[in-house]
């Protein structure tokens, strides 16, 4: 059941309510706990698919050492090579705060949604701290959401303008607390992010961070979309903003 909103109104809350059926349908993702030890395991493969789904040429070497504790910012003539590795840091840090989210989760009887929430932002800023360290871009420029409008390569979709992105995200936050199911939870919370497109770059990250959280603390194990299917997941995610159909992202997610 989608408890409490079936009478209220907007651009997501209409369209949620319509594709969780084709969601609760098509899911048939075998249960599995998932470890806080499961988790830190798999931040090597994770970072290295979800950063090269982006089209970021990082390497599983490179990820190995942006993970160490002393690591430091690479002071080098290949520009190319440093954004690499502040982009896999940024990652990193990122992945830690999405961890300690999960923890709370599941240690404190907390809810993902409101967690998600109150902690989304920061994840965000942790995947574009080494960048303002290394005096590239401001921290004013990571707080908050995009001011200016953003077109996806190869993509139909035109993501809403930005005075619209507040209500939306509001839209979305309360899809995500009043929706009972894990599943709906995971496959909706990533698309709708990914549809709205609230900031100017890092959607698809903190989609499948939003995903992976929702997943993991619903009895799932953690999924590495790997970039061997980019196609596929690309051109699912385009059929459900288009079409308002997710049954094919339903069933790619399901069978990774």
């Amino acid at each position: 059941m989608f408890k409490d909103i079936d009478t209220m109104t907007g651009k997501i809350i209409p369209k949620w309510r319509e594709m969780r059926t084709q969601v609760l349908e098509a899911f048939d993702k075998h249960p599995a706990e998932t470890s806080v030890e499961d988790i830190e395991s798999i931040f090597s493969i994770d970072a290295y698919n979800s950063l090269s789904i982006e089209g970021y040429g990082v390497t599983k070497e490179l990820i190995g050492t942006v993970a160490s504790d002393d690591w430091s910012d690479v002071q080098t003539d290949n520009d190319e090579l440093r954004k690499l590795s502040l982009v896999a840091r940024g990652y990193y840090l990122a992945f830690q705060k999405v961890k300690d989210s999960i923890v709370r989760i599941k240690t404190r009887g907390c809810s993902s949604s409101q967690i998600i929430e109150s902690e989304f932002m920061d994840w965000y800023v942790e995947m574009w701290r080494p960048f303002v360290e290394a005096g590239i871009i401001r921290m004013s420029d990571i707080v908050g959401y995009r001011n200016r409008p953003v077109y996806i390569r190869n993509s139909w979709h035109v993501p809403p303008a930005s005075c619209k992105i507040l209500d939306y995200m509001d839209e979305y936050f309360t899809c995500l607390k009043n929706e009972e199911s894990a599943a709906v939870r995971a496959i909706l919370g990533h698309f709708f992010l990914t549809w709205i497109h609230p900031f100017t770059d890092g959607n698809g990250r903190m989609a499948r961070f939003v995903m992976n959280v929702m997943l993991t603390t619903g009895g799932y194990s953690w999924t590495v979309v790997p970039v061997t299917v980019r196609k596929q997941y690309m051109a699912a995610l385009e059929k459900a903003s288009i079409y308002d159909d997710i049954t094919e992202f339903t069933k790619l997610i399901s069978n990774i």
